[in-house]
């Protein structure tokens, strides 16, 4: 399999944790975030990694946010700051956030 990763500034360390251990299960991962040092605009790098995706040059791409706050107003009953889909520890192999 072959992934695509990407992420601002804020997501650094993430990213990288993320990159190794999916490396580490022999997935190859292009990243297209954000280095050491670096920024980058979050919508940016979310565009580049869709983008290839759509392009099919990936089934599957990682695009991590650790900012956790909500740009456009109150998510009311939804709850805000709750995240939709699997979450990051199923994608790993563990057990997401919503299943404990």
């Amino acid at each position: 399999m072959k992934v695509a990763i990407g992420c601002d500034e804020a997501a650094y360390a993430l990213k990288e944790a993320i990159k190794a251990h999916l490396e580490g299960q022999g997935v190859e991962v292009d990243d297209y975030g954000t280095q050491e040092g670096e920024t980058a605009l979050y919508p940016d790098v979310a565009f580049e990694v869709a983008g290839r995706v759509a392009a099919g040059q990936y089934t599957r791409a990682i695009h991590p946010d650790v900012r956790h706050r909500h740009r456009h107003g109150d998510l009311g009953q939804q709850g805000a700051g709750r995240a939709r889909g699997p979450g990051p520890r199923r994608l790993l192999g563990g057990a997401s956030t919503q299943e404990q």
